[in-house]
């Protein structure tokens, strides 16, 4: 099972002997906002962040790539007030071949958006350090 990803960002921080509350000033974020994550889940939008300010890869994060590609897949169904239930109920209601697709073009997508970016560390690959 993938741990949540923001007990991933609570761990690296703790790794580095930083609390809660200065995760959320490093991230430009209020420790309620840190807190509420842990109940409502990290906004998708974080993802980067998080990985660039631990100069780690999303995979990382997530645990495997293709996870990676279904968050974001899930992202393009969902609105901002839809509760993690309802988007999976939405996700449930639609065919495989859908789902499919959905994951499929948002793996190519953040392909793509890699490529686009010059001198950027791919996501998908760990770089020895």
């Amino acid at each position: 099972m993938n741990k949540r990803t923001i007990d991933v960002a609570l761990s690296w921080a703790k790794g580095r002997g930083w609390n809660q509350s200065r995760l959320a000033r490093l991230l430009n974020k209020t420790p309620a906002d840190v807190t509420n994550w842990k109940d409502r889940g990290m906004p998708v939008e974080m993802d980067r962040v998080v990985t660039d300010l631990f100069s780690r890869t999303v995979e990382e994060l997530y645990g495997n790539a293709r996870h990676v590609a279904s968050k974001y897949a899930l992202s393009t169904i969902a609105h901002r007030d839809e509760t993690v239930e309802d988007i999976c109920n939405i996700w449930d209601k639609l065919d495989p071949e859908r789902q499919r697709r959905l994951v499929a073009d948002a793996w190519d997508f953040l392909k793509a958006q890699e490529a686009e970016i010059p001198n950027s560390r791919n996501p998908f690959v760990r770089i020895p350090a």
